[in-house]
């Protein structure tokens, strides 16, 4: 019998490199670096689910989806407190009208709304955005609730 041995066991033994703390604050601040331009994707995002909300089509409903979903994953890898959870909202709205075969305009454009308010505010996680996230919750639940 053999013991075969991994050559990263070797290799984590030789001196040098970086340690862990210092790995970490390295992807911390490239994390920064691009902050600025996810934030203006944040941003056309939401102006595109406004362009969706104002146009009111058919097939601009089934694009809500996509839409936050690639919003979502974007700013749950930053950190945008309020904005993730709000956007989640809404993909779990928009999830459950579909699988009902309904359309609620008016339940997607709060949603829209509050994504704006949140961007503006500069995601200002105070008792406001509590409230509205709470408020957003409640939408969900009465489709959750509709026959």
């Amino acid at each position: 019998m053999f013991k075969v041995r991994p050559t990263l066991a070797d290799q984590i033994r030789l001196p040098g490199g970086k340690k862990v703390g210092e790995a970490v604050a390295a992807a911390d601040a490239a994390l920064d670096d691009q902050r600025a331009s996810a934030v203006e994707g944040l941003h056309l995002g939401v102006e595109r689910l406004e362009a969706l909300c104002r146009e009111r089509s058919e097939g601009g409903f089934a694009s809500i989806y996509p839409l936050a979903a690639n919003l979502a994953g974007t700013a749950g890898f930053f950190e945008t407190g309020p904005f993730y959870r709000a956007v989640y909202s809404l993909c779990e709205l928009t999830e459950k009208l579909g699988a009902a075969g309904r359309r609620d305009w008016s339940s997607v454009d709060v949603h829209v709304r509050s994504l704006r308010l949140i961007l503006t505010t500069g995601f200002d996680d105070g008792p406001e955005a509590k409230a509205m996230l709470d408020g957003l919750s409640s939408l969900v639940r009465r489709v959750e609730a509709a026959p």
